[in-house]
C-alpha cells in the first residue's frame, strides 16, 4: 500500500503536537515559572491535546501566486515544513522553500521532510 502526501503531513502534524506536548510539560515541570507564562502553557497545551491548529499549527489554505503553498505552518509561519513523499522530490522540495522564505519574512526555520527522512534549515539573521 502506497503512502499519500496527506497520511505523511498527518503523521508529520502528529507527531509535532507529541514533541510540543513533551516540551510543554517539560517547562511546567520547571518550578520557576511566573504564574501568567504557567497558565498561557496550560492553555496551549490544552489546544494541542484537543487537536485544535491555531495559533500553534496551520495548514496554509492560501494559494500562494506563482509558488504554491506550504504544507504546514507553525507559530505564525515561525517554522515552515514541506511535505514530500519520496526522497528523489527533496530537491524540488528545498527550491520551494527558499520561494516560500522570500514571501514569509519571519520564517526561521524550514524543514523537509518524508517523515522518515528530514533536511532542517535555519534562516540566518
Amino acid at each position: 500500500m502506497s503512502v499519500s502526501h496527506e497520511d505523511i503531513r498527518f503523521k508529520v502534524l502528529r507527531r509535532l503536537r507529541e514533541s510540543l506536548l513533551i516540551a510543554v510539560d517539560r517547562i511546567l515541570a520547571s518550578s520557576l515559572l511566573n504564574p501568567i507564562l504557567n497558565s498561557q502553557l496550560r492553555e496551549y497545551k490544552n489546544l494541542i491535546e484537543r487537536g485544535d491548529d491555531i495559533p500553534l499549527i496551520i495548514k496554509n489554505e492560501k494559494i500562494l501566486t506563482g509558488i504554491g503553498r506550504p504544507d504546514i505552518e507553525v507559530f505564525g509561519g515561525k517554522l515552515i515544513i514541506e511535505v514530500k513523499v519520496k526522497l528523489n522530490e527533496f530537491k524540488s522540495g528545498i527550491e520551494q522553500l527558499k520561494d516560500y522564505l522570500a514571501v514569509y519574512p519571519y520564517a526561521r526555520y524550514v524543514i523537509i521532510t518524508n517523515f522518515d527522512n528530514h533536511v532542517f534549515f535555519a534562516r540566518h539573521g
